[in-house]
């Protein structure tokens, strides 16, 4: 297991070109990495974007599973870090910046800085999906930093703005989605959560589920992934193993959380463990033990 990233490039405030800028950088984790994101604060908002791979992410008292082309954002002043002060295996993108709710921010107008401090600072949605132009736009900021020349800070502030429209107009946009589709949630879909959130992780599978909102098995699954986005044996899965990652972090055995979890056998729940959450169960388990508050990463 490394505890350090392969590759890495940032640049903090001082040496920011922006100086509306307090972070901004790049990393790909090709293994988990223990000590990289205990509890912080930043002085402004922080703007991440996952590439590729997962991680498991706290602010306040929330966890948030973030996935490849979803955005990330935590406020001035939030208290937050990684799961275990740890760095999942991923690619990612990030920035911090100050955004004045009174005032302006360079090339900016006071009406249009305020939109975006509004925007920004809304406690949901933290995440969402990005779009595929974000990461070259980070890239086009961190270029100006490599060899800042004549006009950099014009291309580099050129960049950001473009990022941040994105990402309000992104952040927006998913909070229409999300509450048209609450709205429209059909009255089967709302039952099957309801059992899900009751039963066991074990009980349930989606024949069940299906026959206990009185549908088919075809008709579920095809109103369930509309209503939610997730087909329900995803959904599922995604829900047992994040109760996995809970026990385990707390120290239970990997055979007694796959046989809690319906997992057939150790072996299976290993295999599945791997292919989403991107490490094997012993590996998350050590990591989790092995946490101690650092200095953050980011």
């Amino acid at each position: 297991m490394a505890d350090s990233p392969l590759e890495r490039e940032d640049y903090r405030a001082e040496h920011c070109i922006l100086p509306e800028l307090r972070h901004i950088g790049w990393s790909r984790f090709p293994h988990a990495a223990v000590g990289h994101l205990g509890s912080h604060q930043h002085e402004g908002f922080e703007i991440c974007y996952l590439v590729g791979g997962s991680v498991d992410w706290w602010a306040g008292h929330e966890v948030y599973e973030v996935g490849p082309g979803q955005v990330y954002i935590t406020r001035p002043g939030e208290t937050h870090g990684g799961v275990g002060a740890a760095m999942n295996p991923c690619e990612l993108y990030w920035l911090q910046i100050v955004v004045p709710g009174q005032g302006v921010l360079q090339g900016l107008s006071a009406e249009v800085t305020r939109e975006l401090h509004r925007g920004l600072n809304q406690a949901v949605p933290r995440v969402f999906p990005g779009v595929p132009a974000m990461p070259a736009l980070y890239q086009s900021i961190l270029e100006e930093h490599r060899q800042p020349a004549p006009l950099s800070v014009l291309k580099a502030r050129g960049a950001l703005h473009q990022l941040l429209a994105l990402v309000w107009r992104c952040r927006q946009a998913f909070a229409r989605r999300h509450a048209q589709a609450l709205a429209q949630r059909s009255g089967a879909v709302r039952r099957a959560l309801a059992l899900i959130e009751q039963s066991g992780p074990a009980e349930l599978g989606v024949t069940q589920l299906a026959g206990q909102v009185g549908l088919g098995v075809s008709q579920f699954r095809a109103l369930f992934e509309r209503d939610t986005g997730f087909a329900p044996a995803r959904y599922l899965m995604r829900r047992r193993l994040r109760l996995a990652r809970q026990a385990l972090a707390q120290g239970k055995s990997i055979s007694r959380t796959a046989a809690g979890l319906g997992f057939s056998s150790s072996q299976h729940f290993a295999t599945a463990f791997k292919q989403w959450v991107g490490m094997t169960p012993r590996a998350y388990r050590q990591m989790s033990r092995q946490a101690r508050p650092v200095e953050p990463y980011m």
